[in-house]
């Protein structure tokens, strides 16, 4: 959508106030686990699988996913890279919650960002907002 721009950028800030540096270099820590992780579960053959499957099904689309051959619609890369990012269970972890937010969130924005385009700054800024950094 049109507004993705404007809503990570209102990510940036929390009650009012801009998030700090802290929060940006732990998100950028978060983007290079995820990104890592997904490397490596883009090898696994149940990843490759559900890739294949993905583009004989879905078709093509503006965005290439971890793992993929061909690009995908949005949605569908942002479903192999979470899943390839997910796929040995290496990802990020919220202790207090048990959560692996990164699997959902980063392979979102890779995607979403293939085909509306954003500046470094907005991509971490909705990292932080949607995987609650700050």
């Amino acid at each position: 959508s049109r507004g993705t721009p404007n809503t990570a950028a209102l990510s940036m800030t929390r009650n009012g106030r801009m998030v700090g540096s802290a929060v940006v270099e732990r998100a950028k820590l978060c983007l290079l686990d995820c990104l890592g992780c997904g490397l490596f579960g883009s090898t696994l053959p149940w990843t490759t699988m559900l890739a294949d499957v993905m583009v004989e099904v879905e078709g093509r689309g503006p965005a290439w996913a971890l793992g993929a051959k061909a690009p995908l619609p949005v949605p569908v890369a942002a479903l192999v890279s979470g899943s390839a990012i997910h796929a040995f269970e290496l990802d990020d972890l919220h202790q207090r919650s048990i959560l692996h937010p990164g699997s959902v969130v980063v392979s979102s924005l890779l995607s979403l960002a293939q085909a509306q385009p954003l500046s470094g700054r907005d991509f971490l800024a909705a990292m932080a907002g949607r995987m609650n950094i700050a």
